[in-house]
């Protein structure tokens, strides 16, 4: 995924290379007409490079925009997924419990795999109930 200071990299680079052809045409219109051949040749090479480069820029900043929607989905979608399974594994170690409880069963390796998960969402900040 790229970052936005990538991202804004390449907004300015865009930017920069507008006013350059900005600038570029106000210079072409004022030597234009009956102007010099070969500086309209040459300015007009450098406005085809530029508009090159700008649409290259653009099409890498549209690809990279395209990359971090995905990945900003996938993560969200991933998020979600998590959520479920701790919503599923919480409800699972209650049942384990209680059914512990009910038939008496003291200290055995899924109650302490319960402790251990519990400890482990306190620290992530999610706390069983």
């Amino acid at each position: 995924m790229m970052e936005a200071s990538t991202l804004q990299a390449y907004e300015n680079r865009a930017a920069e290379a507008e006013l350059r052809l900005n600038s570029l045409e106000l210079l072409l219109g004022k030597k234009g007409g009956g102007g010099d051949p070969a500086f309209l040749k040459a300015t007009l090479k450098q406005l085809y490079d530029l508009r090159i480069a700008m649409g290259t820029a653009r099409n890498e900043m549209s690809a990279i925009e395209k990359e971090r929607d995905q990945a900003v989905a996938h993560v969200a979608e991933l998020q979600k997924e998590n959520e479920k399974n701790d919503y599923r594994i919480k409800h699972l170690l209650r049942a384990l419990s209680e059914m512990h409880e009910k038939h008496g069963s003291p200290e055995s390796p899924q109650s302490s795999s319960f402790n251990i998960y519990q400890e482990g969402a306190m620290k992530k900040g999610r706390f069983l109930t």
